[in-house]
Parts: C-alpha cells; structure tokens; sequence
C-alpha cells in the first residue's frame, strides 16, 4: 500500500491484509473503525499514520519487520505475534493504548512516548524489548501501591505523594566500577520531591542480566546522567527477578549489577587482647599484607555495641603490631580493629574482648588532680571531707576540693572500701 494522499479505514470491507505500507510526506494513514489491520512486511512512514482505534497485528513473516521513516506515528493498540525473527522500531512513536507482546521479540531503535492509557503488556524474558531506543510515560502518583506502572517493570510504594511522575525505561548497559550493568535503566522523576519514603520493587528478564550474577545483583544510583555510579543496595529474589529496596528519599536513574569486590589493603592473621595480672591489657595483631594501609584504630566498648576510639598506630610494613592499655576498667571490655587506607577509606577488621580480673581488691590513686581506679568496675564513689561531710558523689575531679585530709569511699554490691589522701 502506497499513500501520497489519504487512506481512511472506516468499512470492515475494506482490505486488512497488506504486506508493506508506504506513506509519503503527503499522505495519510487513518484507522478510524474497529477492525484489525494485519501487516506482514515494514511500515515506512513520512507523512502521518494514525491508528485511532482496532489494532495493528505484526503477523509472522521469515523476515525482519522494519517501522522506519520520520513522520507522525501514533498507534492505539499493537500486536506483535511473530514466531521468528524481530519487529525493528527505528522510528519514534506515541501508544495511546496498549502494545500486546504475543509472541516474538521488538528492537527498539527510537522513542515510544506512552501516552495517558499507554501500556505495555506481555513482555517476558522470552518475548523482550532489547535495543537502544527507550520508553516514557507520565504518570500521576500519590500516596499507595503502583504496580508494574505502564508495563515498564517497576513498582513503587509510597507514603507521600509524589505527584506527575516521569519513568523512563532504557535497554542498554551502563558501565559500573565492576563492569557493566545489566541491559535495563530507569530514569524516575517525580514533581513533588519532599519527604519522600518510598519502596521500589525493580524488575529484569534472565535475558538482560549481560554476564552479571543473578544472586549477587544489587542496585546503583546516577545522579549525574549515568557518568558515575553509587551502589545502594536492595533485597534480590531470584524468583520473580526483583530487587527491592527500601526507604528511598530521592531519585534520578537507576539499574543493577554486581558490587565490585571489596580487596582489603590488608591481610589480617590475628587480633588478640590478654588481660595482665596487673589490669593492663596487651592488644597485639599480625598481618601478612599491607597494600594502602595508613593507619589501624583500635576501638573499645564496655557493651559491645558503642565503640569509642581508643588509640591509633601508624603502618610501617611491619608483621606484628601492639599496644598497652594502662589502667583499664576490671571489666568485660570488647574491642575492634580498623583499617584507615590511604584514601580514608575505613575497613574492620576483627573483633576480640576480655574479661575483668576476678578476686582483686580496688586501688585508688591520686594524679593531676583527678581520682582514678583500678579493679573498680562498677559502683558508687564518694569523697568526705576529715569531719565525715560528704564533699562530692561520683566526681573524679577533685580540682575545687581545699587543701586537706580527704577520704574516698568506693561502694557497690560486693563490698564497702575507704582510702585517705591529702590534698596539698
């Protein structure tokens, strides 16, 4: 079929059967009536070709189907039931109603904009869209589930709205720190931005994983049109082929692939901490390796979950590595190692503890003008004044006291201990 004029379907008897259609600079194709237009070669269009309603079917051909030219295409509902070889779209398109994957696959060379109803249906890992074109839509979101929006793959969940929303599906690879990504990215651009909490639930086919793990993908974020990457995790069920993160504030584009391997700048042997007879702690480590390491920081904790830094100790290539930590507290005491590398990267790497000395009576001594303990875990501390007034309660500072005879009162469940000291 030819067009240098017009051509309206309006009649069911007029033909439905065509094998190519040419439509000129000038011509027009309209599709007016509710019938079914089959097609079993390409349609190539530079005038305007309008599929209003009915449905225009891609029926098996042993060739390549081909949409090509630069004129106005806009299509209500497509059907792609092709056993061999692709439907080709090298030329950009508006769906305003659905696109039915039956059968067979699509290249897209170009842009589908969806309009308002736009949507498609029937995509699987074995009837794909693959290309280098891309698919968008507008879609207005707000508070709620929005599954599979537009067919694209991608489901959001939120509990703010997030008003007229752009998503964007494209089919190539991008280039991650740890390779390439898999052939699927998002560009998500929603018009109102404030307190966002939303989920995203991110779909793929087996066919797009590009070499990548399936078990080991996890999603990256671009905030600068895909020029680099930041890794931000997600829960991985290989089962429905969906990644889903959690807690999301802000969005750009999106895809998934496989964390680079985290290669320690060191190779640790061990980490050990003994607790000597006198209540000192000897902390040592050795190491095999060491590529960019500046620096190890050791951490202490009295419950195991808040660590403060204790002390540094810089890397000189060296095998063994120790500390002693003087007049440390008699109890458990846990503690961690960290790796600074030379670009301050931060790495732990190991953990150990040790267990208060059993059966030691406290000690309690004097210097720069503060009270300091040993073998004294836990308790009550208080300081009289030689005519038994109380003086202060669980201060070490002693700065403001007079000169004089003190006396210091240890006290907890086990026992009461006194301890005298002049203050000069």
């Amino acid at each position: 079929l030819k067009i240098d004029d017009s051509v309206t379907f309006s009649s069911k008897y007029q033909e439905k059967y065509f094998k190519n259609i040419l439509v000129n600079t000038t011509g027009v194709f309209l599709l007016d009536y509710n019938e079914d237009i089959y097609i079993s070669g390409n349609i190539n269009c530079h005038g305007r070709f309008i599929s209003k309603r009915g449905k225009i079917l891609f029926s098996d051909s042993l060739k390549t189907q081909k949409i090509n030219g630069f004129g106005e295409i806009e299509m209500g509902k497509i059907v792609l039931f092709k056993k061999s070889s692709y439907l080709e779209i090298y030329s950009d398109l508006t769906l305003t109603d659905t696109l039915f994957l039956e059968h067979g696959k699509i290249e897209l060379n170009s842009e589908i904009k969806l309009d308002s109803l736009g949507y498609i249906k029937g995509e699987t890992s074995k009837h794909p869209i693959t290309g280098f074109g891309k698919i968008y839509g507008n879609t207005l979101i707000k508070k709620g589930v929005y599954n599979n929006i537009k067919g694209l793959g991608i489901t959001l969940i939120t509990s703010s709205p997030m008003g007229e929303t752009l998503i964007e599906r494209k089919f190539k690879a991008s280039q991650l720190e740890n390779g390439k990504g898999i052939n699927r990215i998002y560009t998500i651009e929603p018009s109102l931005i404030s307190n966002l909490d939303v989920t995203m639930l991110f779909n793929y086919w087996d066919s797009e994983l590009n070499d990548n793990l399936e078990d080991e993908l996890t999603l990256f974020k671009s905030n600068d049109f895909g020029n680099t990457w930041k890794e931000e995790g997600g829960v991985i069920n290989t089962s429905n082929n969906s990644i889903t993160l959690k807690g999301i504030n802000s969005f750009s584009e999106w895809t998934a692939g496989t964390p680079p391997l985290n290669i320690l700048a060191v190779e640790l042997l061990s980490f050990e901490a003994l607790r000597k007879n006198d209540g000192s702690i000897f902390i040592d480590w050795e190491v095999l390796t060491e590529l960019k390491t500046k620096v190890y920081q050791i951490n202490y904790s009295l419950d195991g979950i808040n660590f403060d830094s204790l002390t540094t100790c810089n890397a000189v290539n060296s095998v063994n590595y120790d500390f002693t930590w003087y007049n440390a507290p008699n109890q458990t005491i846990f503690f961690e190692l960290i790796e600074i590398e030379i670009d301050n990267n931060l790495n732990s790497l190991d953990t150990t503890f040790v267990y208060p000395l059993i059966g030691r009576e406290p000690e309690v001594w004097i210097s720069k003008n503060k009270i300091h303990t040993n073998f004294f875990p836990t308790g009550t501390i208080n300081v009289f004044n030689n005519e038994g007034k109380l003086i202060s309660h669980n201060s070490f500072d002693i700065s403001n006291l007079p000169y004089g005879v003190y006396y210091i009162e240890l006290l907890n469940e086990i026992d009461r201990w006194t301890f005298e000291f002049v203050k000069y």
